[in-house]
């Protein structure tokens, strides 16, 4: 057993490139192992970081710019987004209901209770079903196609199916010189 450790020793002092691999296997191996015993569960029902609002419209922004850049005669481009609210959490709930009958009349009485899950260290979070991003309230475009009556439509269209919006929210111009 001895012999074989020594042998793997001096292989790993001839050749600095195994030695290197090992070395990052093995760093590899302890990071992975650390980040399961001190790492946050991955849950997104315990409440996963989301995007903030102007993070989600920048997001669009720069598709959108990228996009327009590539239109035909859109030249440079400038474009802005506005939101109409921010972003809407869908928790998961039970409905309860119980039915009163009074004579010839029969009522339903609904009580909603969410459901909450706890954690190993007794957090409690609502589970979350989904998260609906907020609705866009408009976009401007200011290019240097602007003034084409042809490229603006174009950019109009190509807008409007990408975010499925209606036309009249969307503004093109032609960008200062």
């Amino acid at each position: 057993m001895g012999e074989k450790i020594e042998k793997i020793k001096k292989l790993l002092m001839k050749d600095k490139k195994i030695l290197v691999l090992v070395i990052l296997a093995v760093l590899a191996i302890v990071f992975l192992v650390l980040m399961e015993f001190t790492g946050k569960d991955e849950n997104k029902y315990e409440g996963e970081a989301s995007e903030s609002t102007e993070e989600y419209a920048e997001r669009i922004e720069d598709k959108l710019t990228q996009l327009i850049s590539s239109v035909e005669g859109a030249g440079e481009t400038v474009v802005m987004v506005t939101l109409d609210a921010g972003e809407e959490n869908v928790y998961a709930r039970e409905i309860k209901t119980d039915e009163e009958s009074d004579g010839d009349k029969a009522s339903n009485k609904y009580e909603y209770e969410y459901i909450v899950m706890k954690n190993g260290s007794a957090v409690e979070s609502g589970m979350l079903l989904k998260v609906i991003e907020p609705d866009i309230r408009g976009v401007a475009v200011v290019c240097d196609g602007g003034d084409n009556a042809a490229v603006r439509e174009n950019i109009i269209n190509t807008v409007s199916a990408v975010l499925d919006i209606k036309t009249n929210k969307i503004s093109v111009c032609k960008k200062k010189s």
